[in-house]
């Protein structure tokens, strides 16, 4: 999923990707994947890991849940660069 926060006032152009609950490689761990930063900026990436899906499934919720409370828009993920490299908020992926 892609959150973005997109407030020309403020000069604020930010994003987020929060990747699905995945199984790792590792024996009984899961792992949620993010991604964050200014979009045409810097971007940051974190891994967190969890002995249960249910703990991993825990977070992700109340990641998505903390996006929206802080203004994102939520938009379905399309694949490809997440919206960063788009020439224009014209080009926003479709809403989910």
């Amino acid at each position: 999923m892609i959150f973005l926060k997109i407030v020309p006032e403020k000069h604020m152009k930010r994003f987020y990707v929060l990747g699905p609950v995945e199984k790792t490689l590792f024996d009984d761990l899961y792992a949620v994947r993010l991604e964050y930063g200014r979009i045409d900026g810097m971007r940051r990436f974190k891994v967190k890991l969890f002995e249960s899906f249910g703990m991993a499934q825990k977070y992700h919720d109340r990641c998505y849940s903390r996006r929206i409370s802080h203004g994102y828009e939520c938009y379905e993920y399309l694949g490809g660069s997440h919206g960063r490299d788009a020439e224009s908020d014209s080009e926003l992926p479709e809403k989910a």
